[in-house]
């Protein structure tokens, strides 16, 4: 198995862009849906918040997230994507940055809200993410996450047939890592 660090050069590195409208296969334009759909979700609740968009790939969910929002901030371990990004999805309330995916570069209560997106299925080592989240939300500030369904995905055993994950949870599972 690939250490933390290597984990995150190879996503940084090999993991596809998300590029709106440009898509090549019917399986790259549902799995946007799904992901668009999440943060058209999550936007209902981020009215006038400080948001973290943790994973934001090309800043499109970030985007949606700053419509309404106070701010938001989508970081991302590619520096591709961040890259794309920055010239995509410009404004007074919006930024990106690019983070080495274990240490998040923000004060202690940054933001009330943090955003997940299928991000947590590629992590080695949770425990640091997981308190990273924690330092930088406010004392009563929430996070949201998706992840794939390893009920729904996998047989018992089987591992991830996405090369990019390194653990998809039942729901059992993700409830433990989370607490």
């Amino acid at each position: 198995m690939l250490s933390h660090d290597e984990m995150i050069g190879l996503q940084a590195e090999k993991h596809e862009l998300t590029i709106e409208d440009e898509f090549e296969t019917a399986e790259q334009y549902v799995l946007h849906l799904m992901h668009s759909a999440a943060y058209i979700h999550a936007a209902r609740v981020v009215a006038g918040k400080s948001v973290l968009d943790l994973g934001c790939n090309t800043g499109y969910g970030t985007q949606i997230l700053a419509a309404g929002a106070g701010s938001a901030v989508g970081v991302d371990v590619s520096e591709r994507a961040i890259t794309l990004a920055k010239s995509s999805y410009t404004g007074p309330n919006i930024e990106f940055q690019v983070i080495d995916g274990v240490r998040l570069p923000f004060e202690d209560n940054s933001f009330d809200i943090a955003t997940c997106f299928q991000v947590i299925e590629h992590l080695v080592e949770y425990d640091a993410f997981m308190n990273e989240i924690k330092r930088v939300l406010t004392p009563d500030g929430i996070v949201i996450f998706t992840t794939p369904n390893a009920l729904l995905r996998l047989d018992p055993g089987m591992k991830p047939w996405n090369p990019f994950h390194v653990r998809e949870f039942t729901g059992e599972e993700l409830a433990s890592t989370l607490d």
